[in-house]
């Protein structure tokens, strides 16, 4: 396969971590593309037993101007986060009170950050074992 130039070509993308991702999605604006001034903002998930949503921000803003390149540039560093929703029943899929979640009610998490050198712990951790 010939090289494309600039911004062309696969390669890893570490920062997004190792997971068996079912599907990827951007934030984007009406027009259907990155939202110009705004950081890359990615969200991913599996539909495994015990998986996650996962939402990936680029550490830099993306331009209307940039390049190919210099956008793909903008996934080589971010912050990747794990969504942890509060009374949540992982088995069922339905909240403690026996509510399923839609668009009108959607409960309440938040995001916590996937890092070494993050404090952020979630709430059920200590259940969990050690945080």
């Amino acid at each position: 396969m010939a090289d494309g130039g600039a911004g062309s070509g696969h390669r890893k993308l570490g920062d997004l971590g190792r997971a068996r991702g079912e599907d990827v999605t951007f934030a984007i604006d009406a027009g259907g593309n990155l939202i110009d001034g705004q950081p890359i903002v990615l969200y991913a998930s599996q539909d495994r037993a015990s998986g996650r949503i996962y939402k990936w921000v680029s550490k830099t803003s993306f331009a209307q101007d940039m390049s190919r390149a210099q956008i793909r540039a903008l996934l080589d560093e971010g912050t990747l986060y794990v969504a942890h929703f509060q009374d949540l029943d992982n088995d069922s899929g339905w909240t403690v009170k026996g509510v399923m979640p839609t668009e009108d009610n959607p409960g309440h998490g938040r995001w916590i950050e996937l890092n070494i050198a993050s404090k952020d712990i979630a709430p059920n951790a200590v259940a969990l074992g050690h945080p």
